[in-house]
Order: C-alpha cells, then structure tokens, then sequence
C-alpha cells in the first residue's frame, strides 16, 4: 500500500521529501511530485507535514 497524492493540490514544495526516510517521495527535473509505490512503506510522515493536504 502507498500513500495518495492529490495532484490537483499538490504544489510541488518538497516539504514531503524531507519528511520521507525511505526516498519514496522525489521532485523530478520539472519539480513535479513524484511517489514511487516500491519504496512508499506507507508510514504517512509526508502526510502529517503536507501544508496543501495534498497527500493522503
């Protein structure tokens, strides 16, 4: 299971990726969210500090 993110609230901060101590959560070269559901181990501290609520 992994975590949800919300594209349309998401505002690509980069907040989450701090957050993350698995590296399942990147900004790409667009700075474009990005989730990689092989590494998400669905521990929800991206969740808890998304300022837009974007990820669920």
């Amino acid at each position: 299971m992994c975590i949800n993110l919300k594209e349309e609230k998401c505002i690509n901060c980069g907040v989450c990726t701090g957050l993350c101590d698995y590296n399942a959560l990147k900004l790409n070269e667009e700075w474009i969210l990005k989730v990689s559901e092989a590494l998400c181990v669905n521990c929800k501290a991206c969740v808890a500090g998304c300022p837009t609520r974007a990820l669920s």
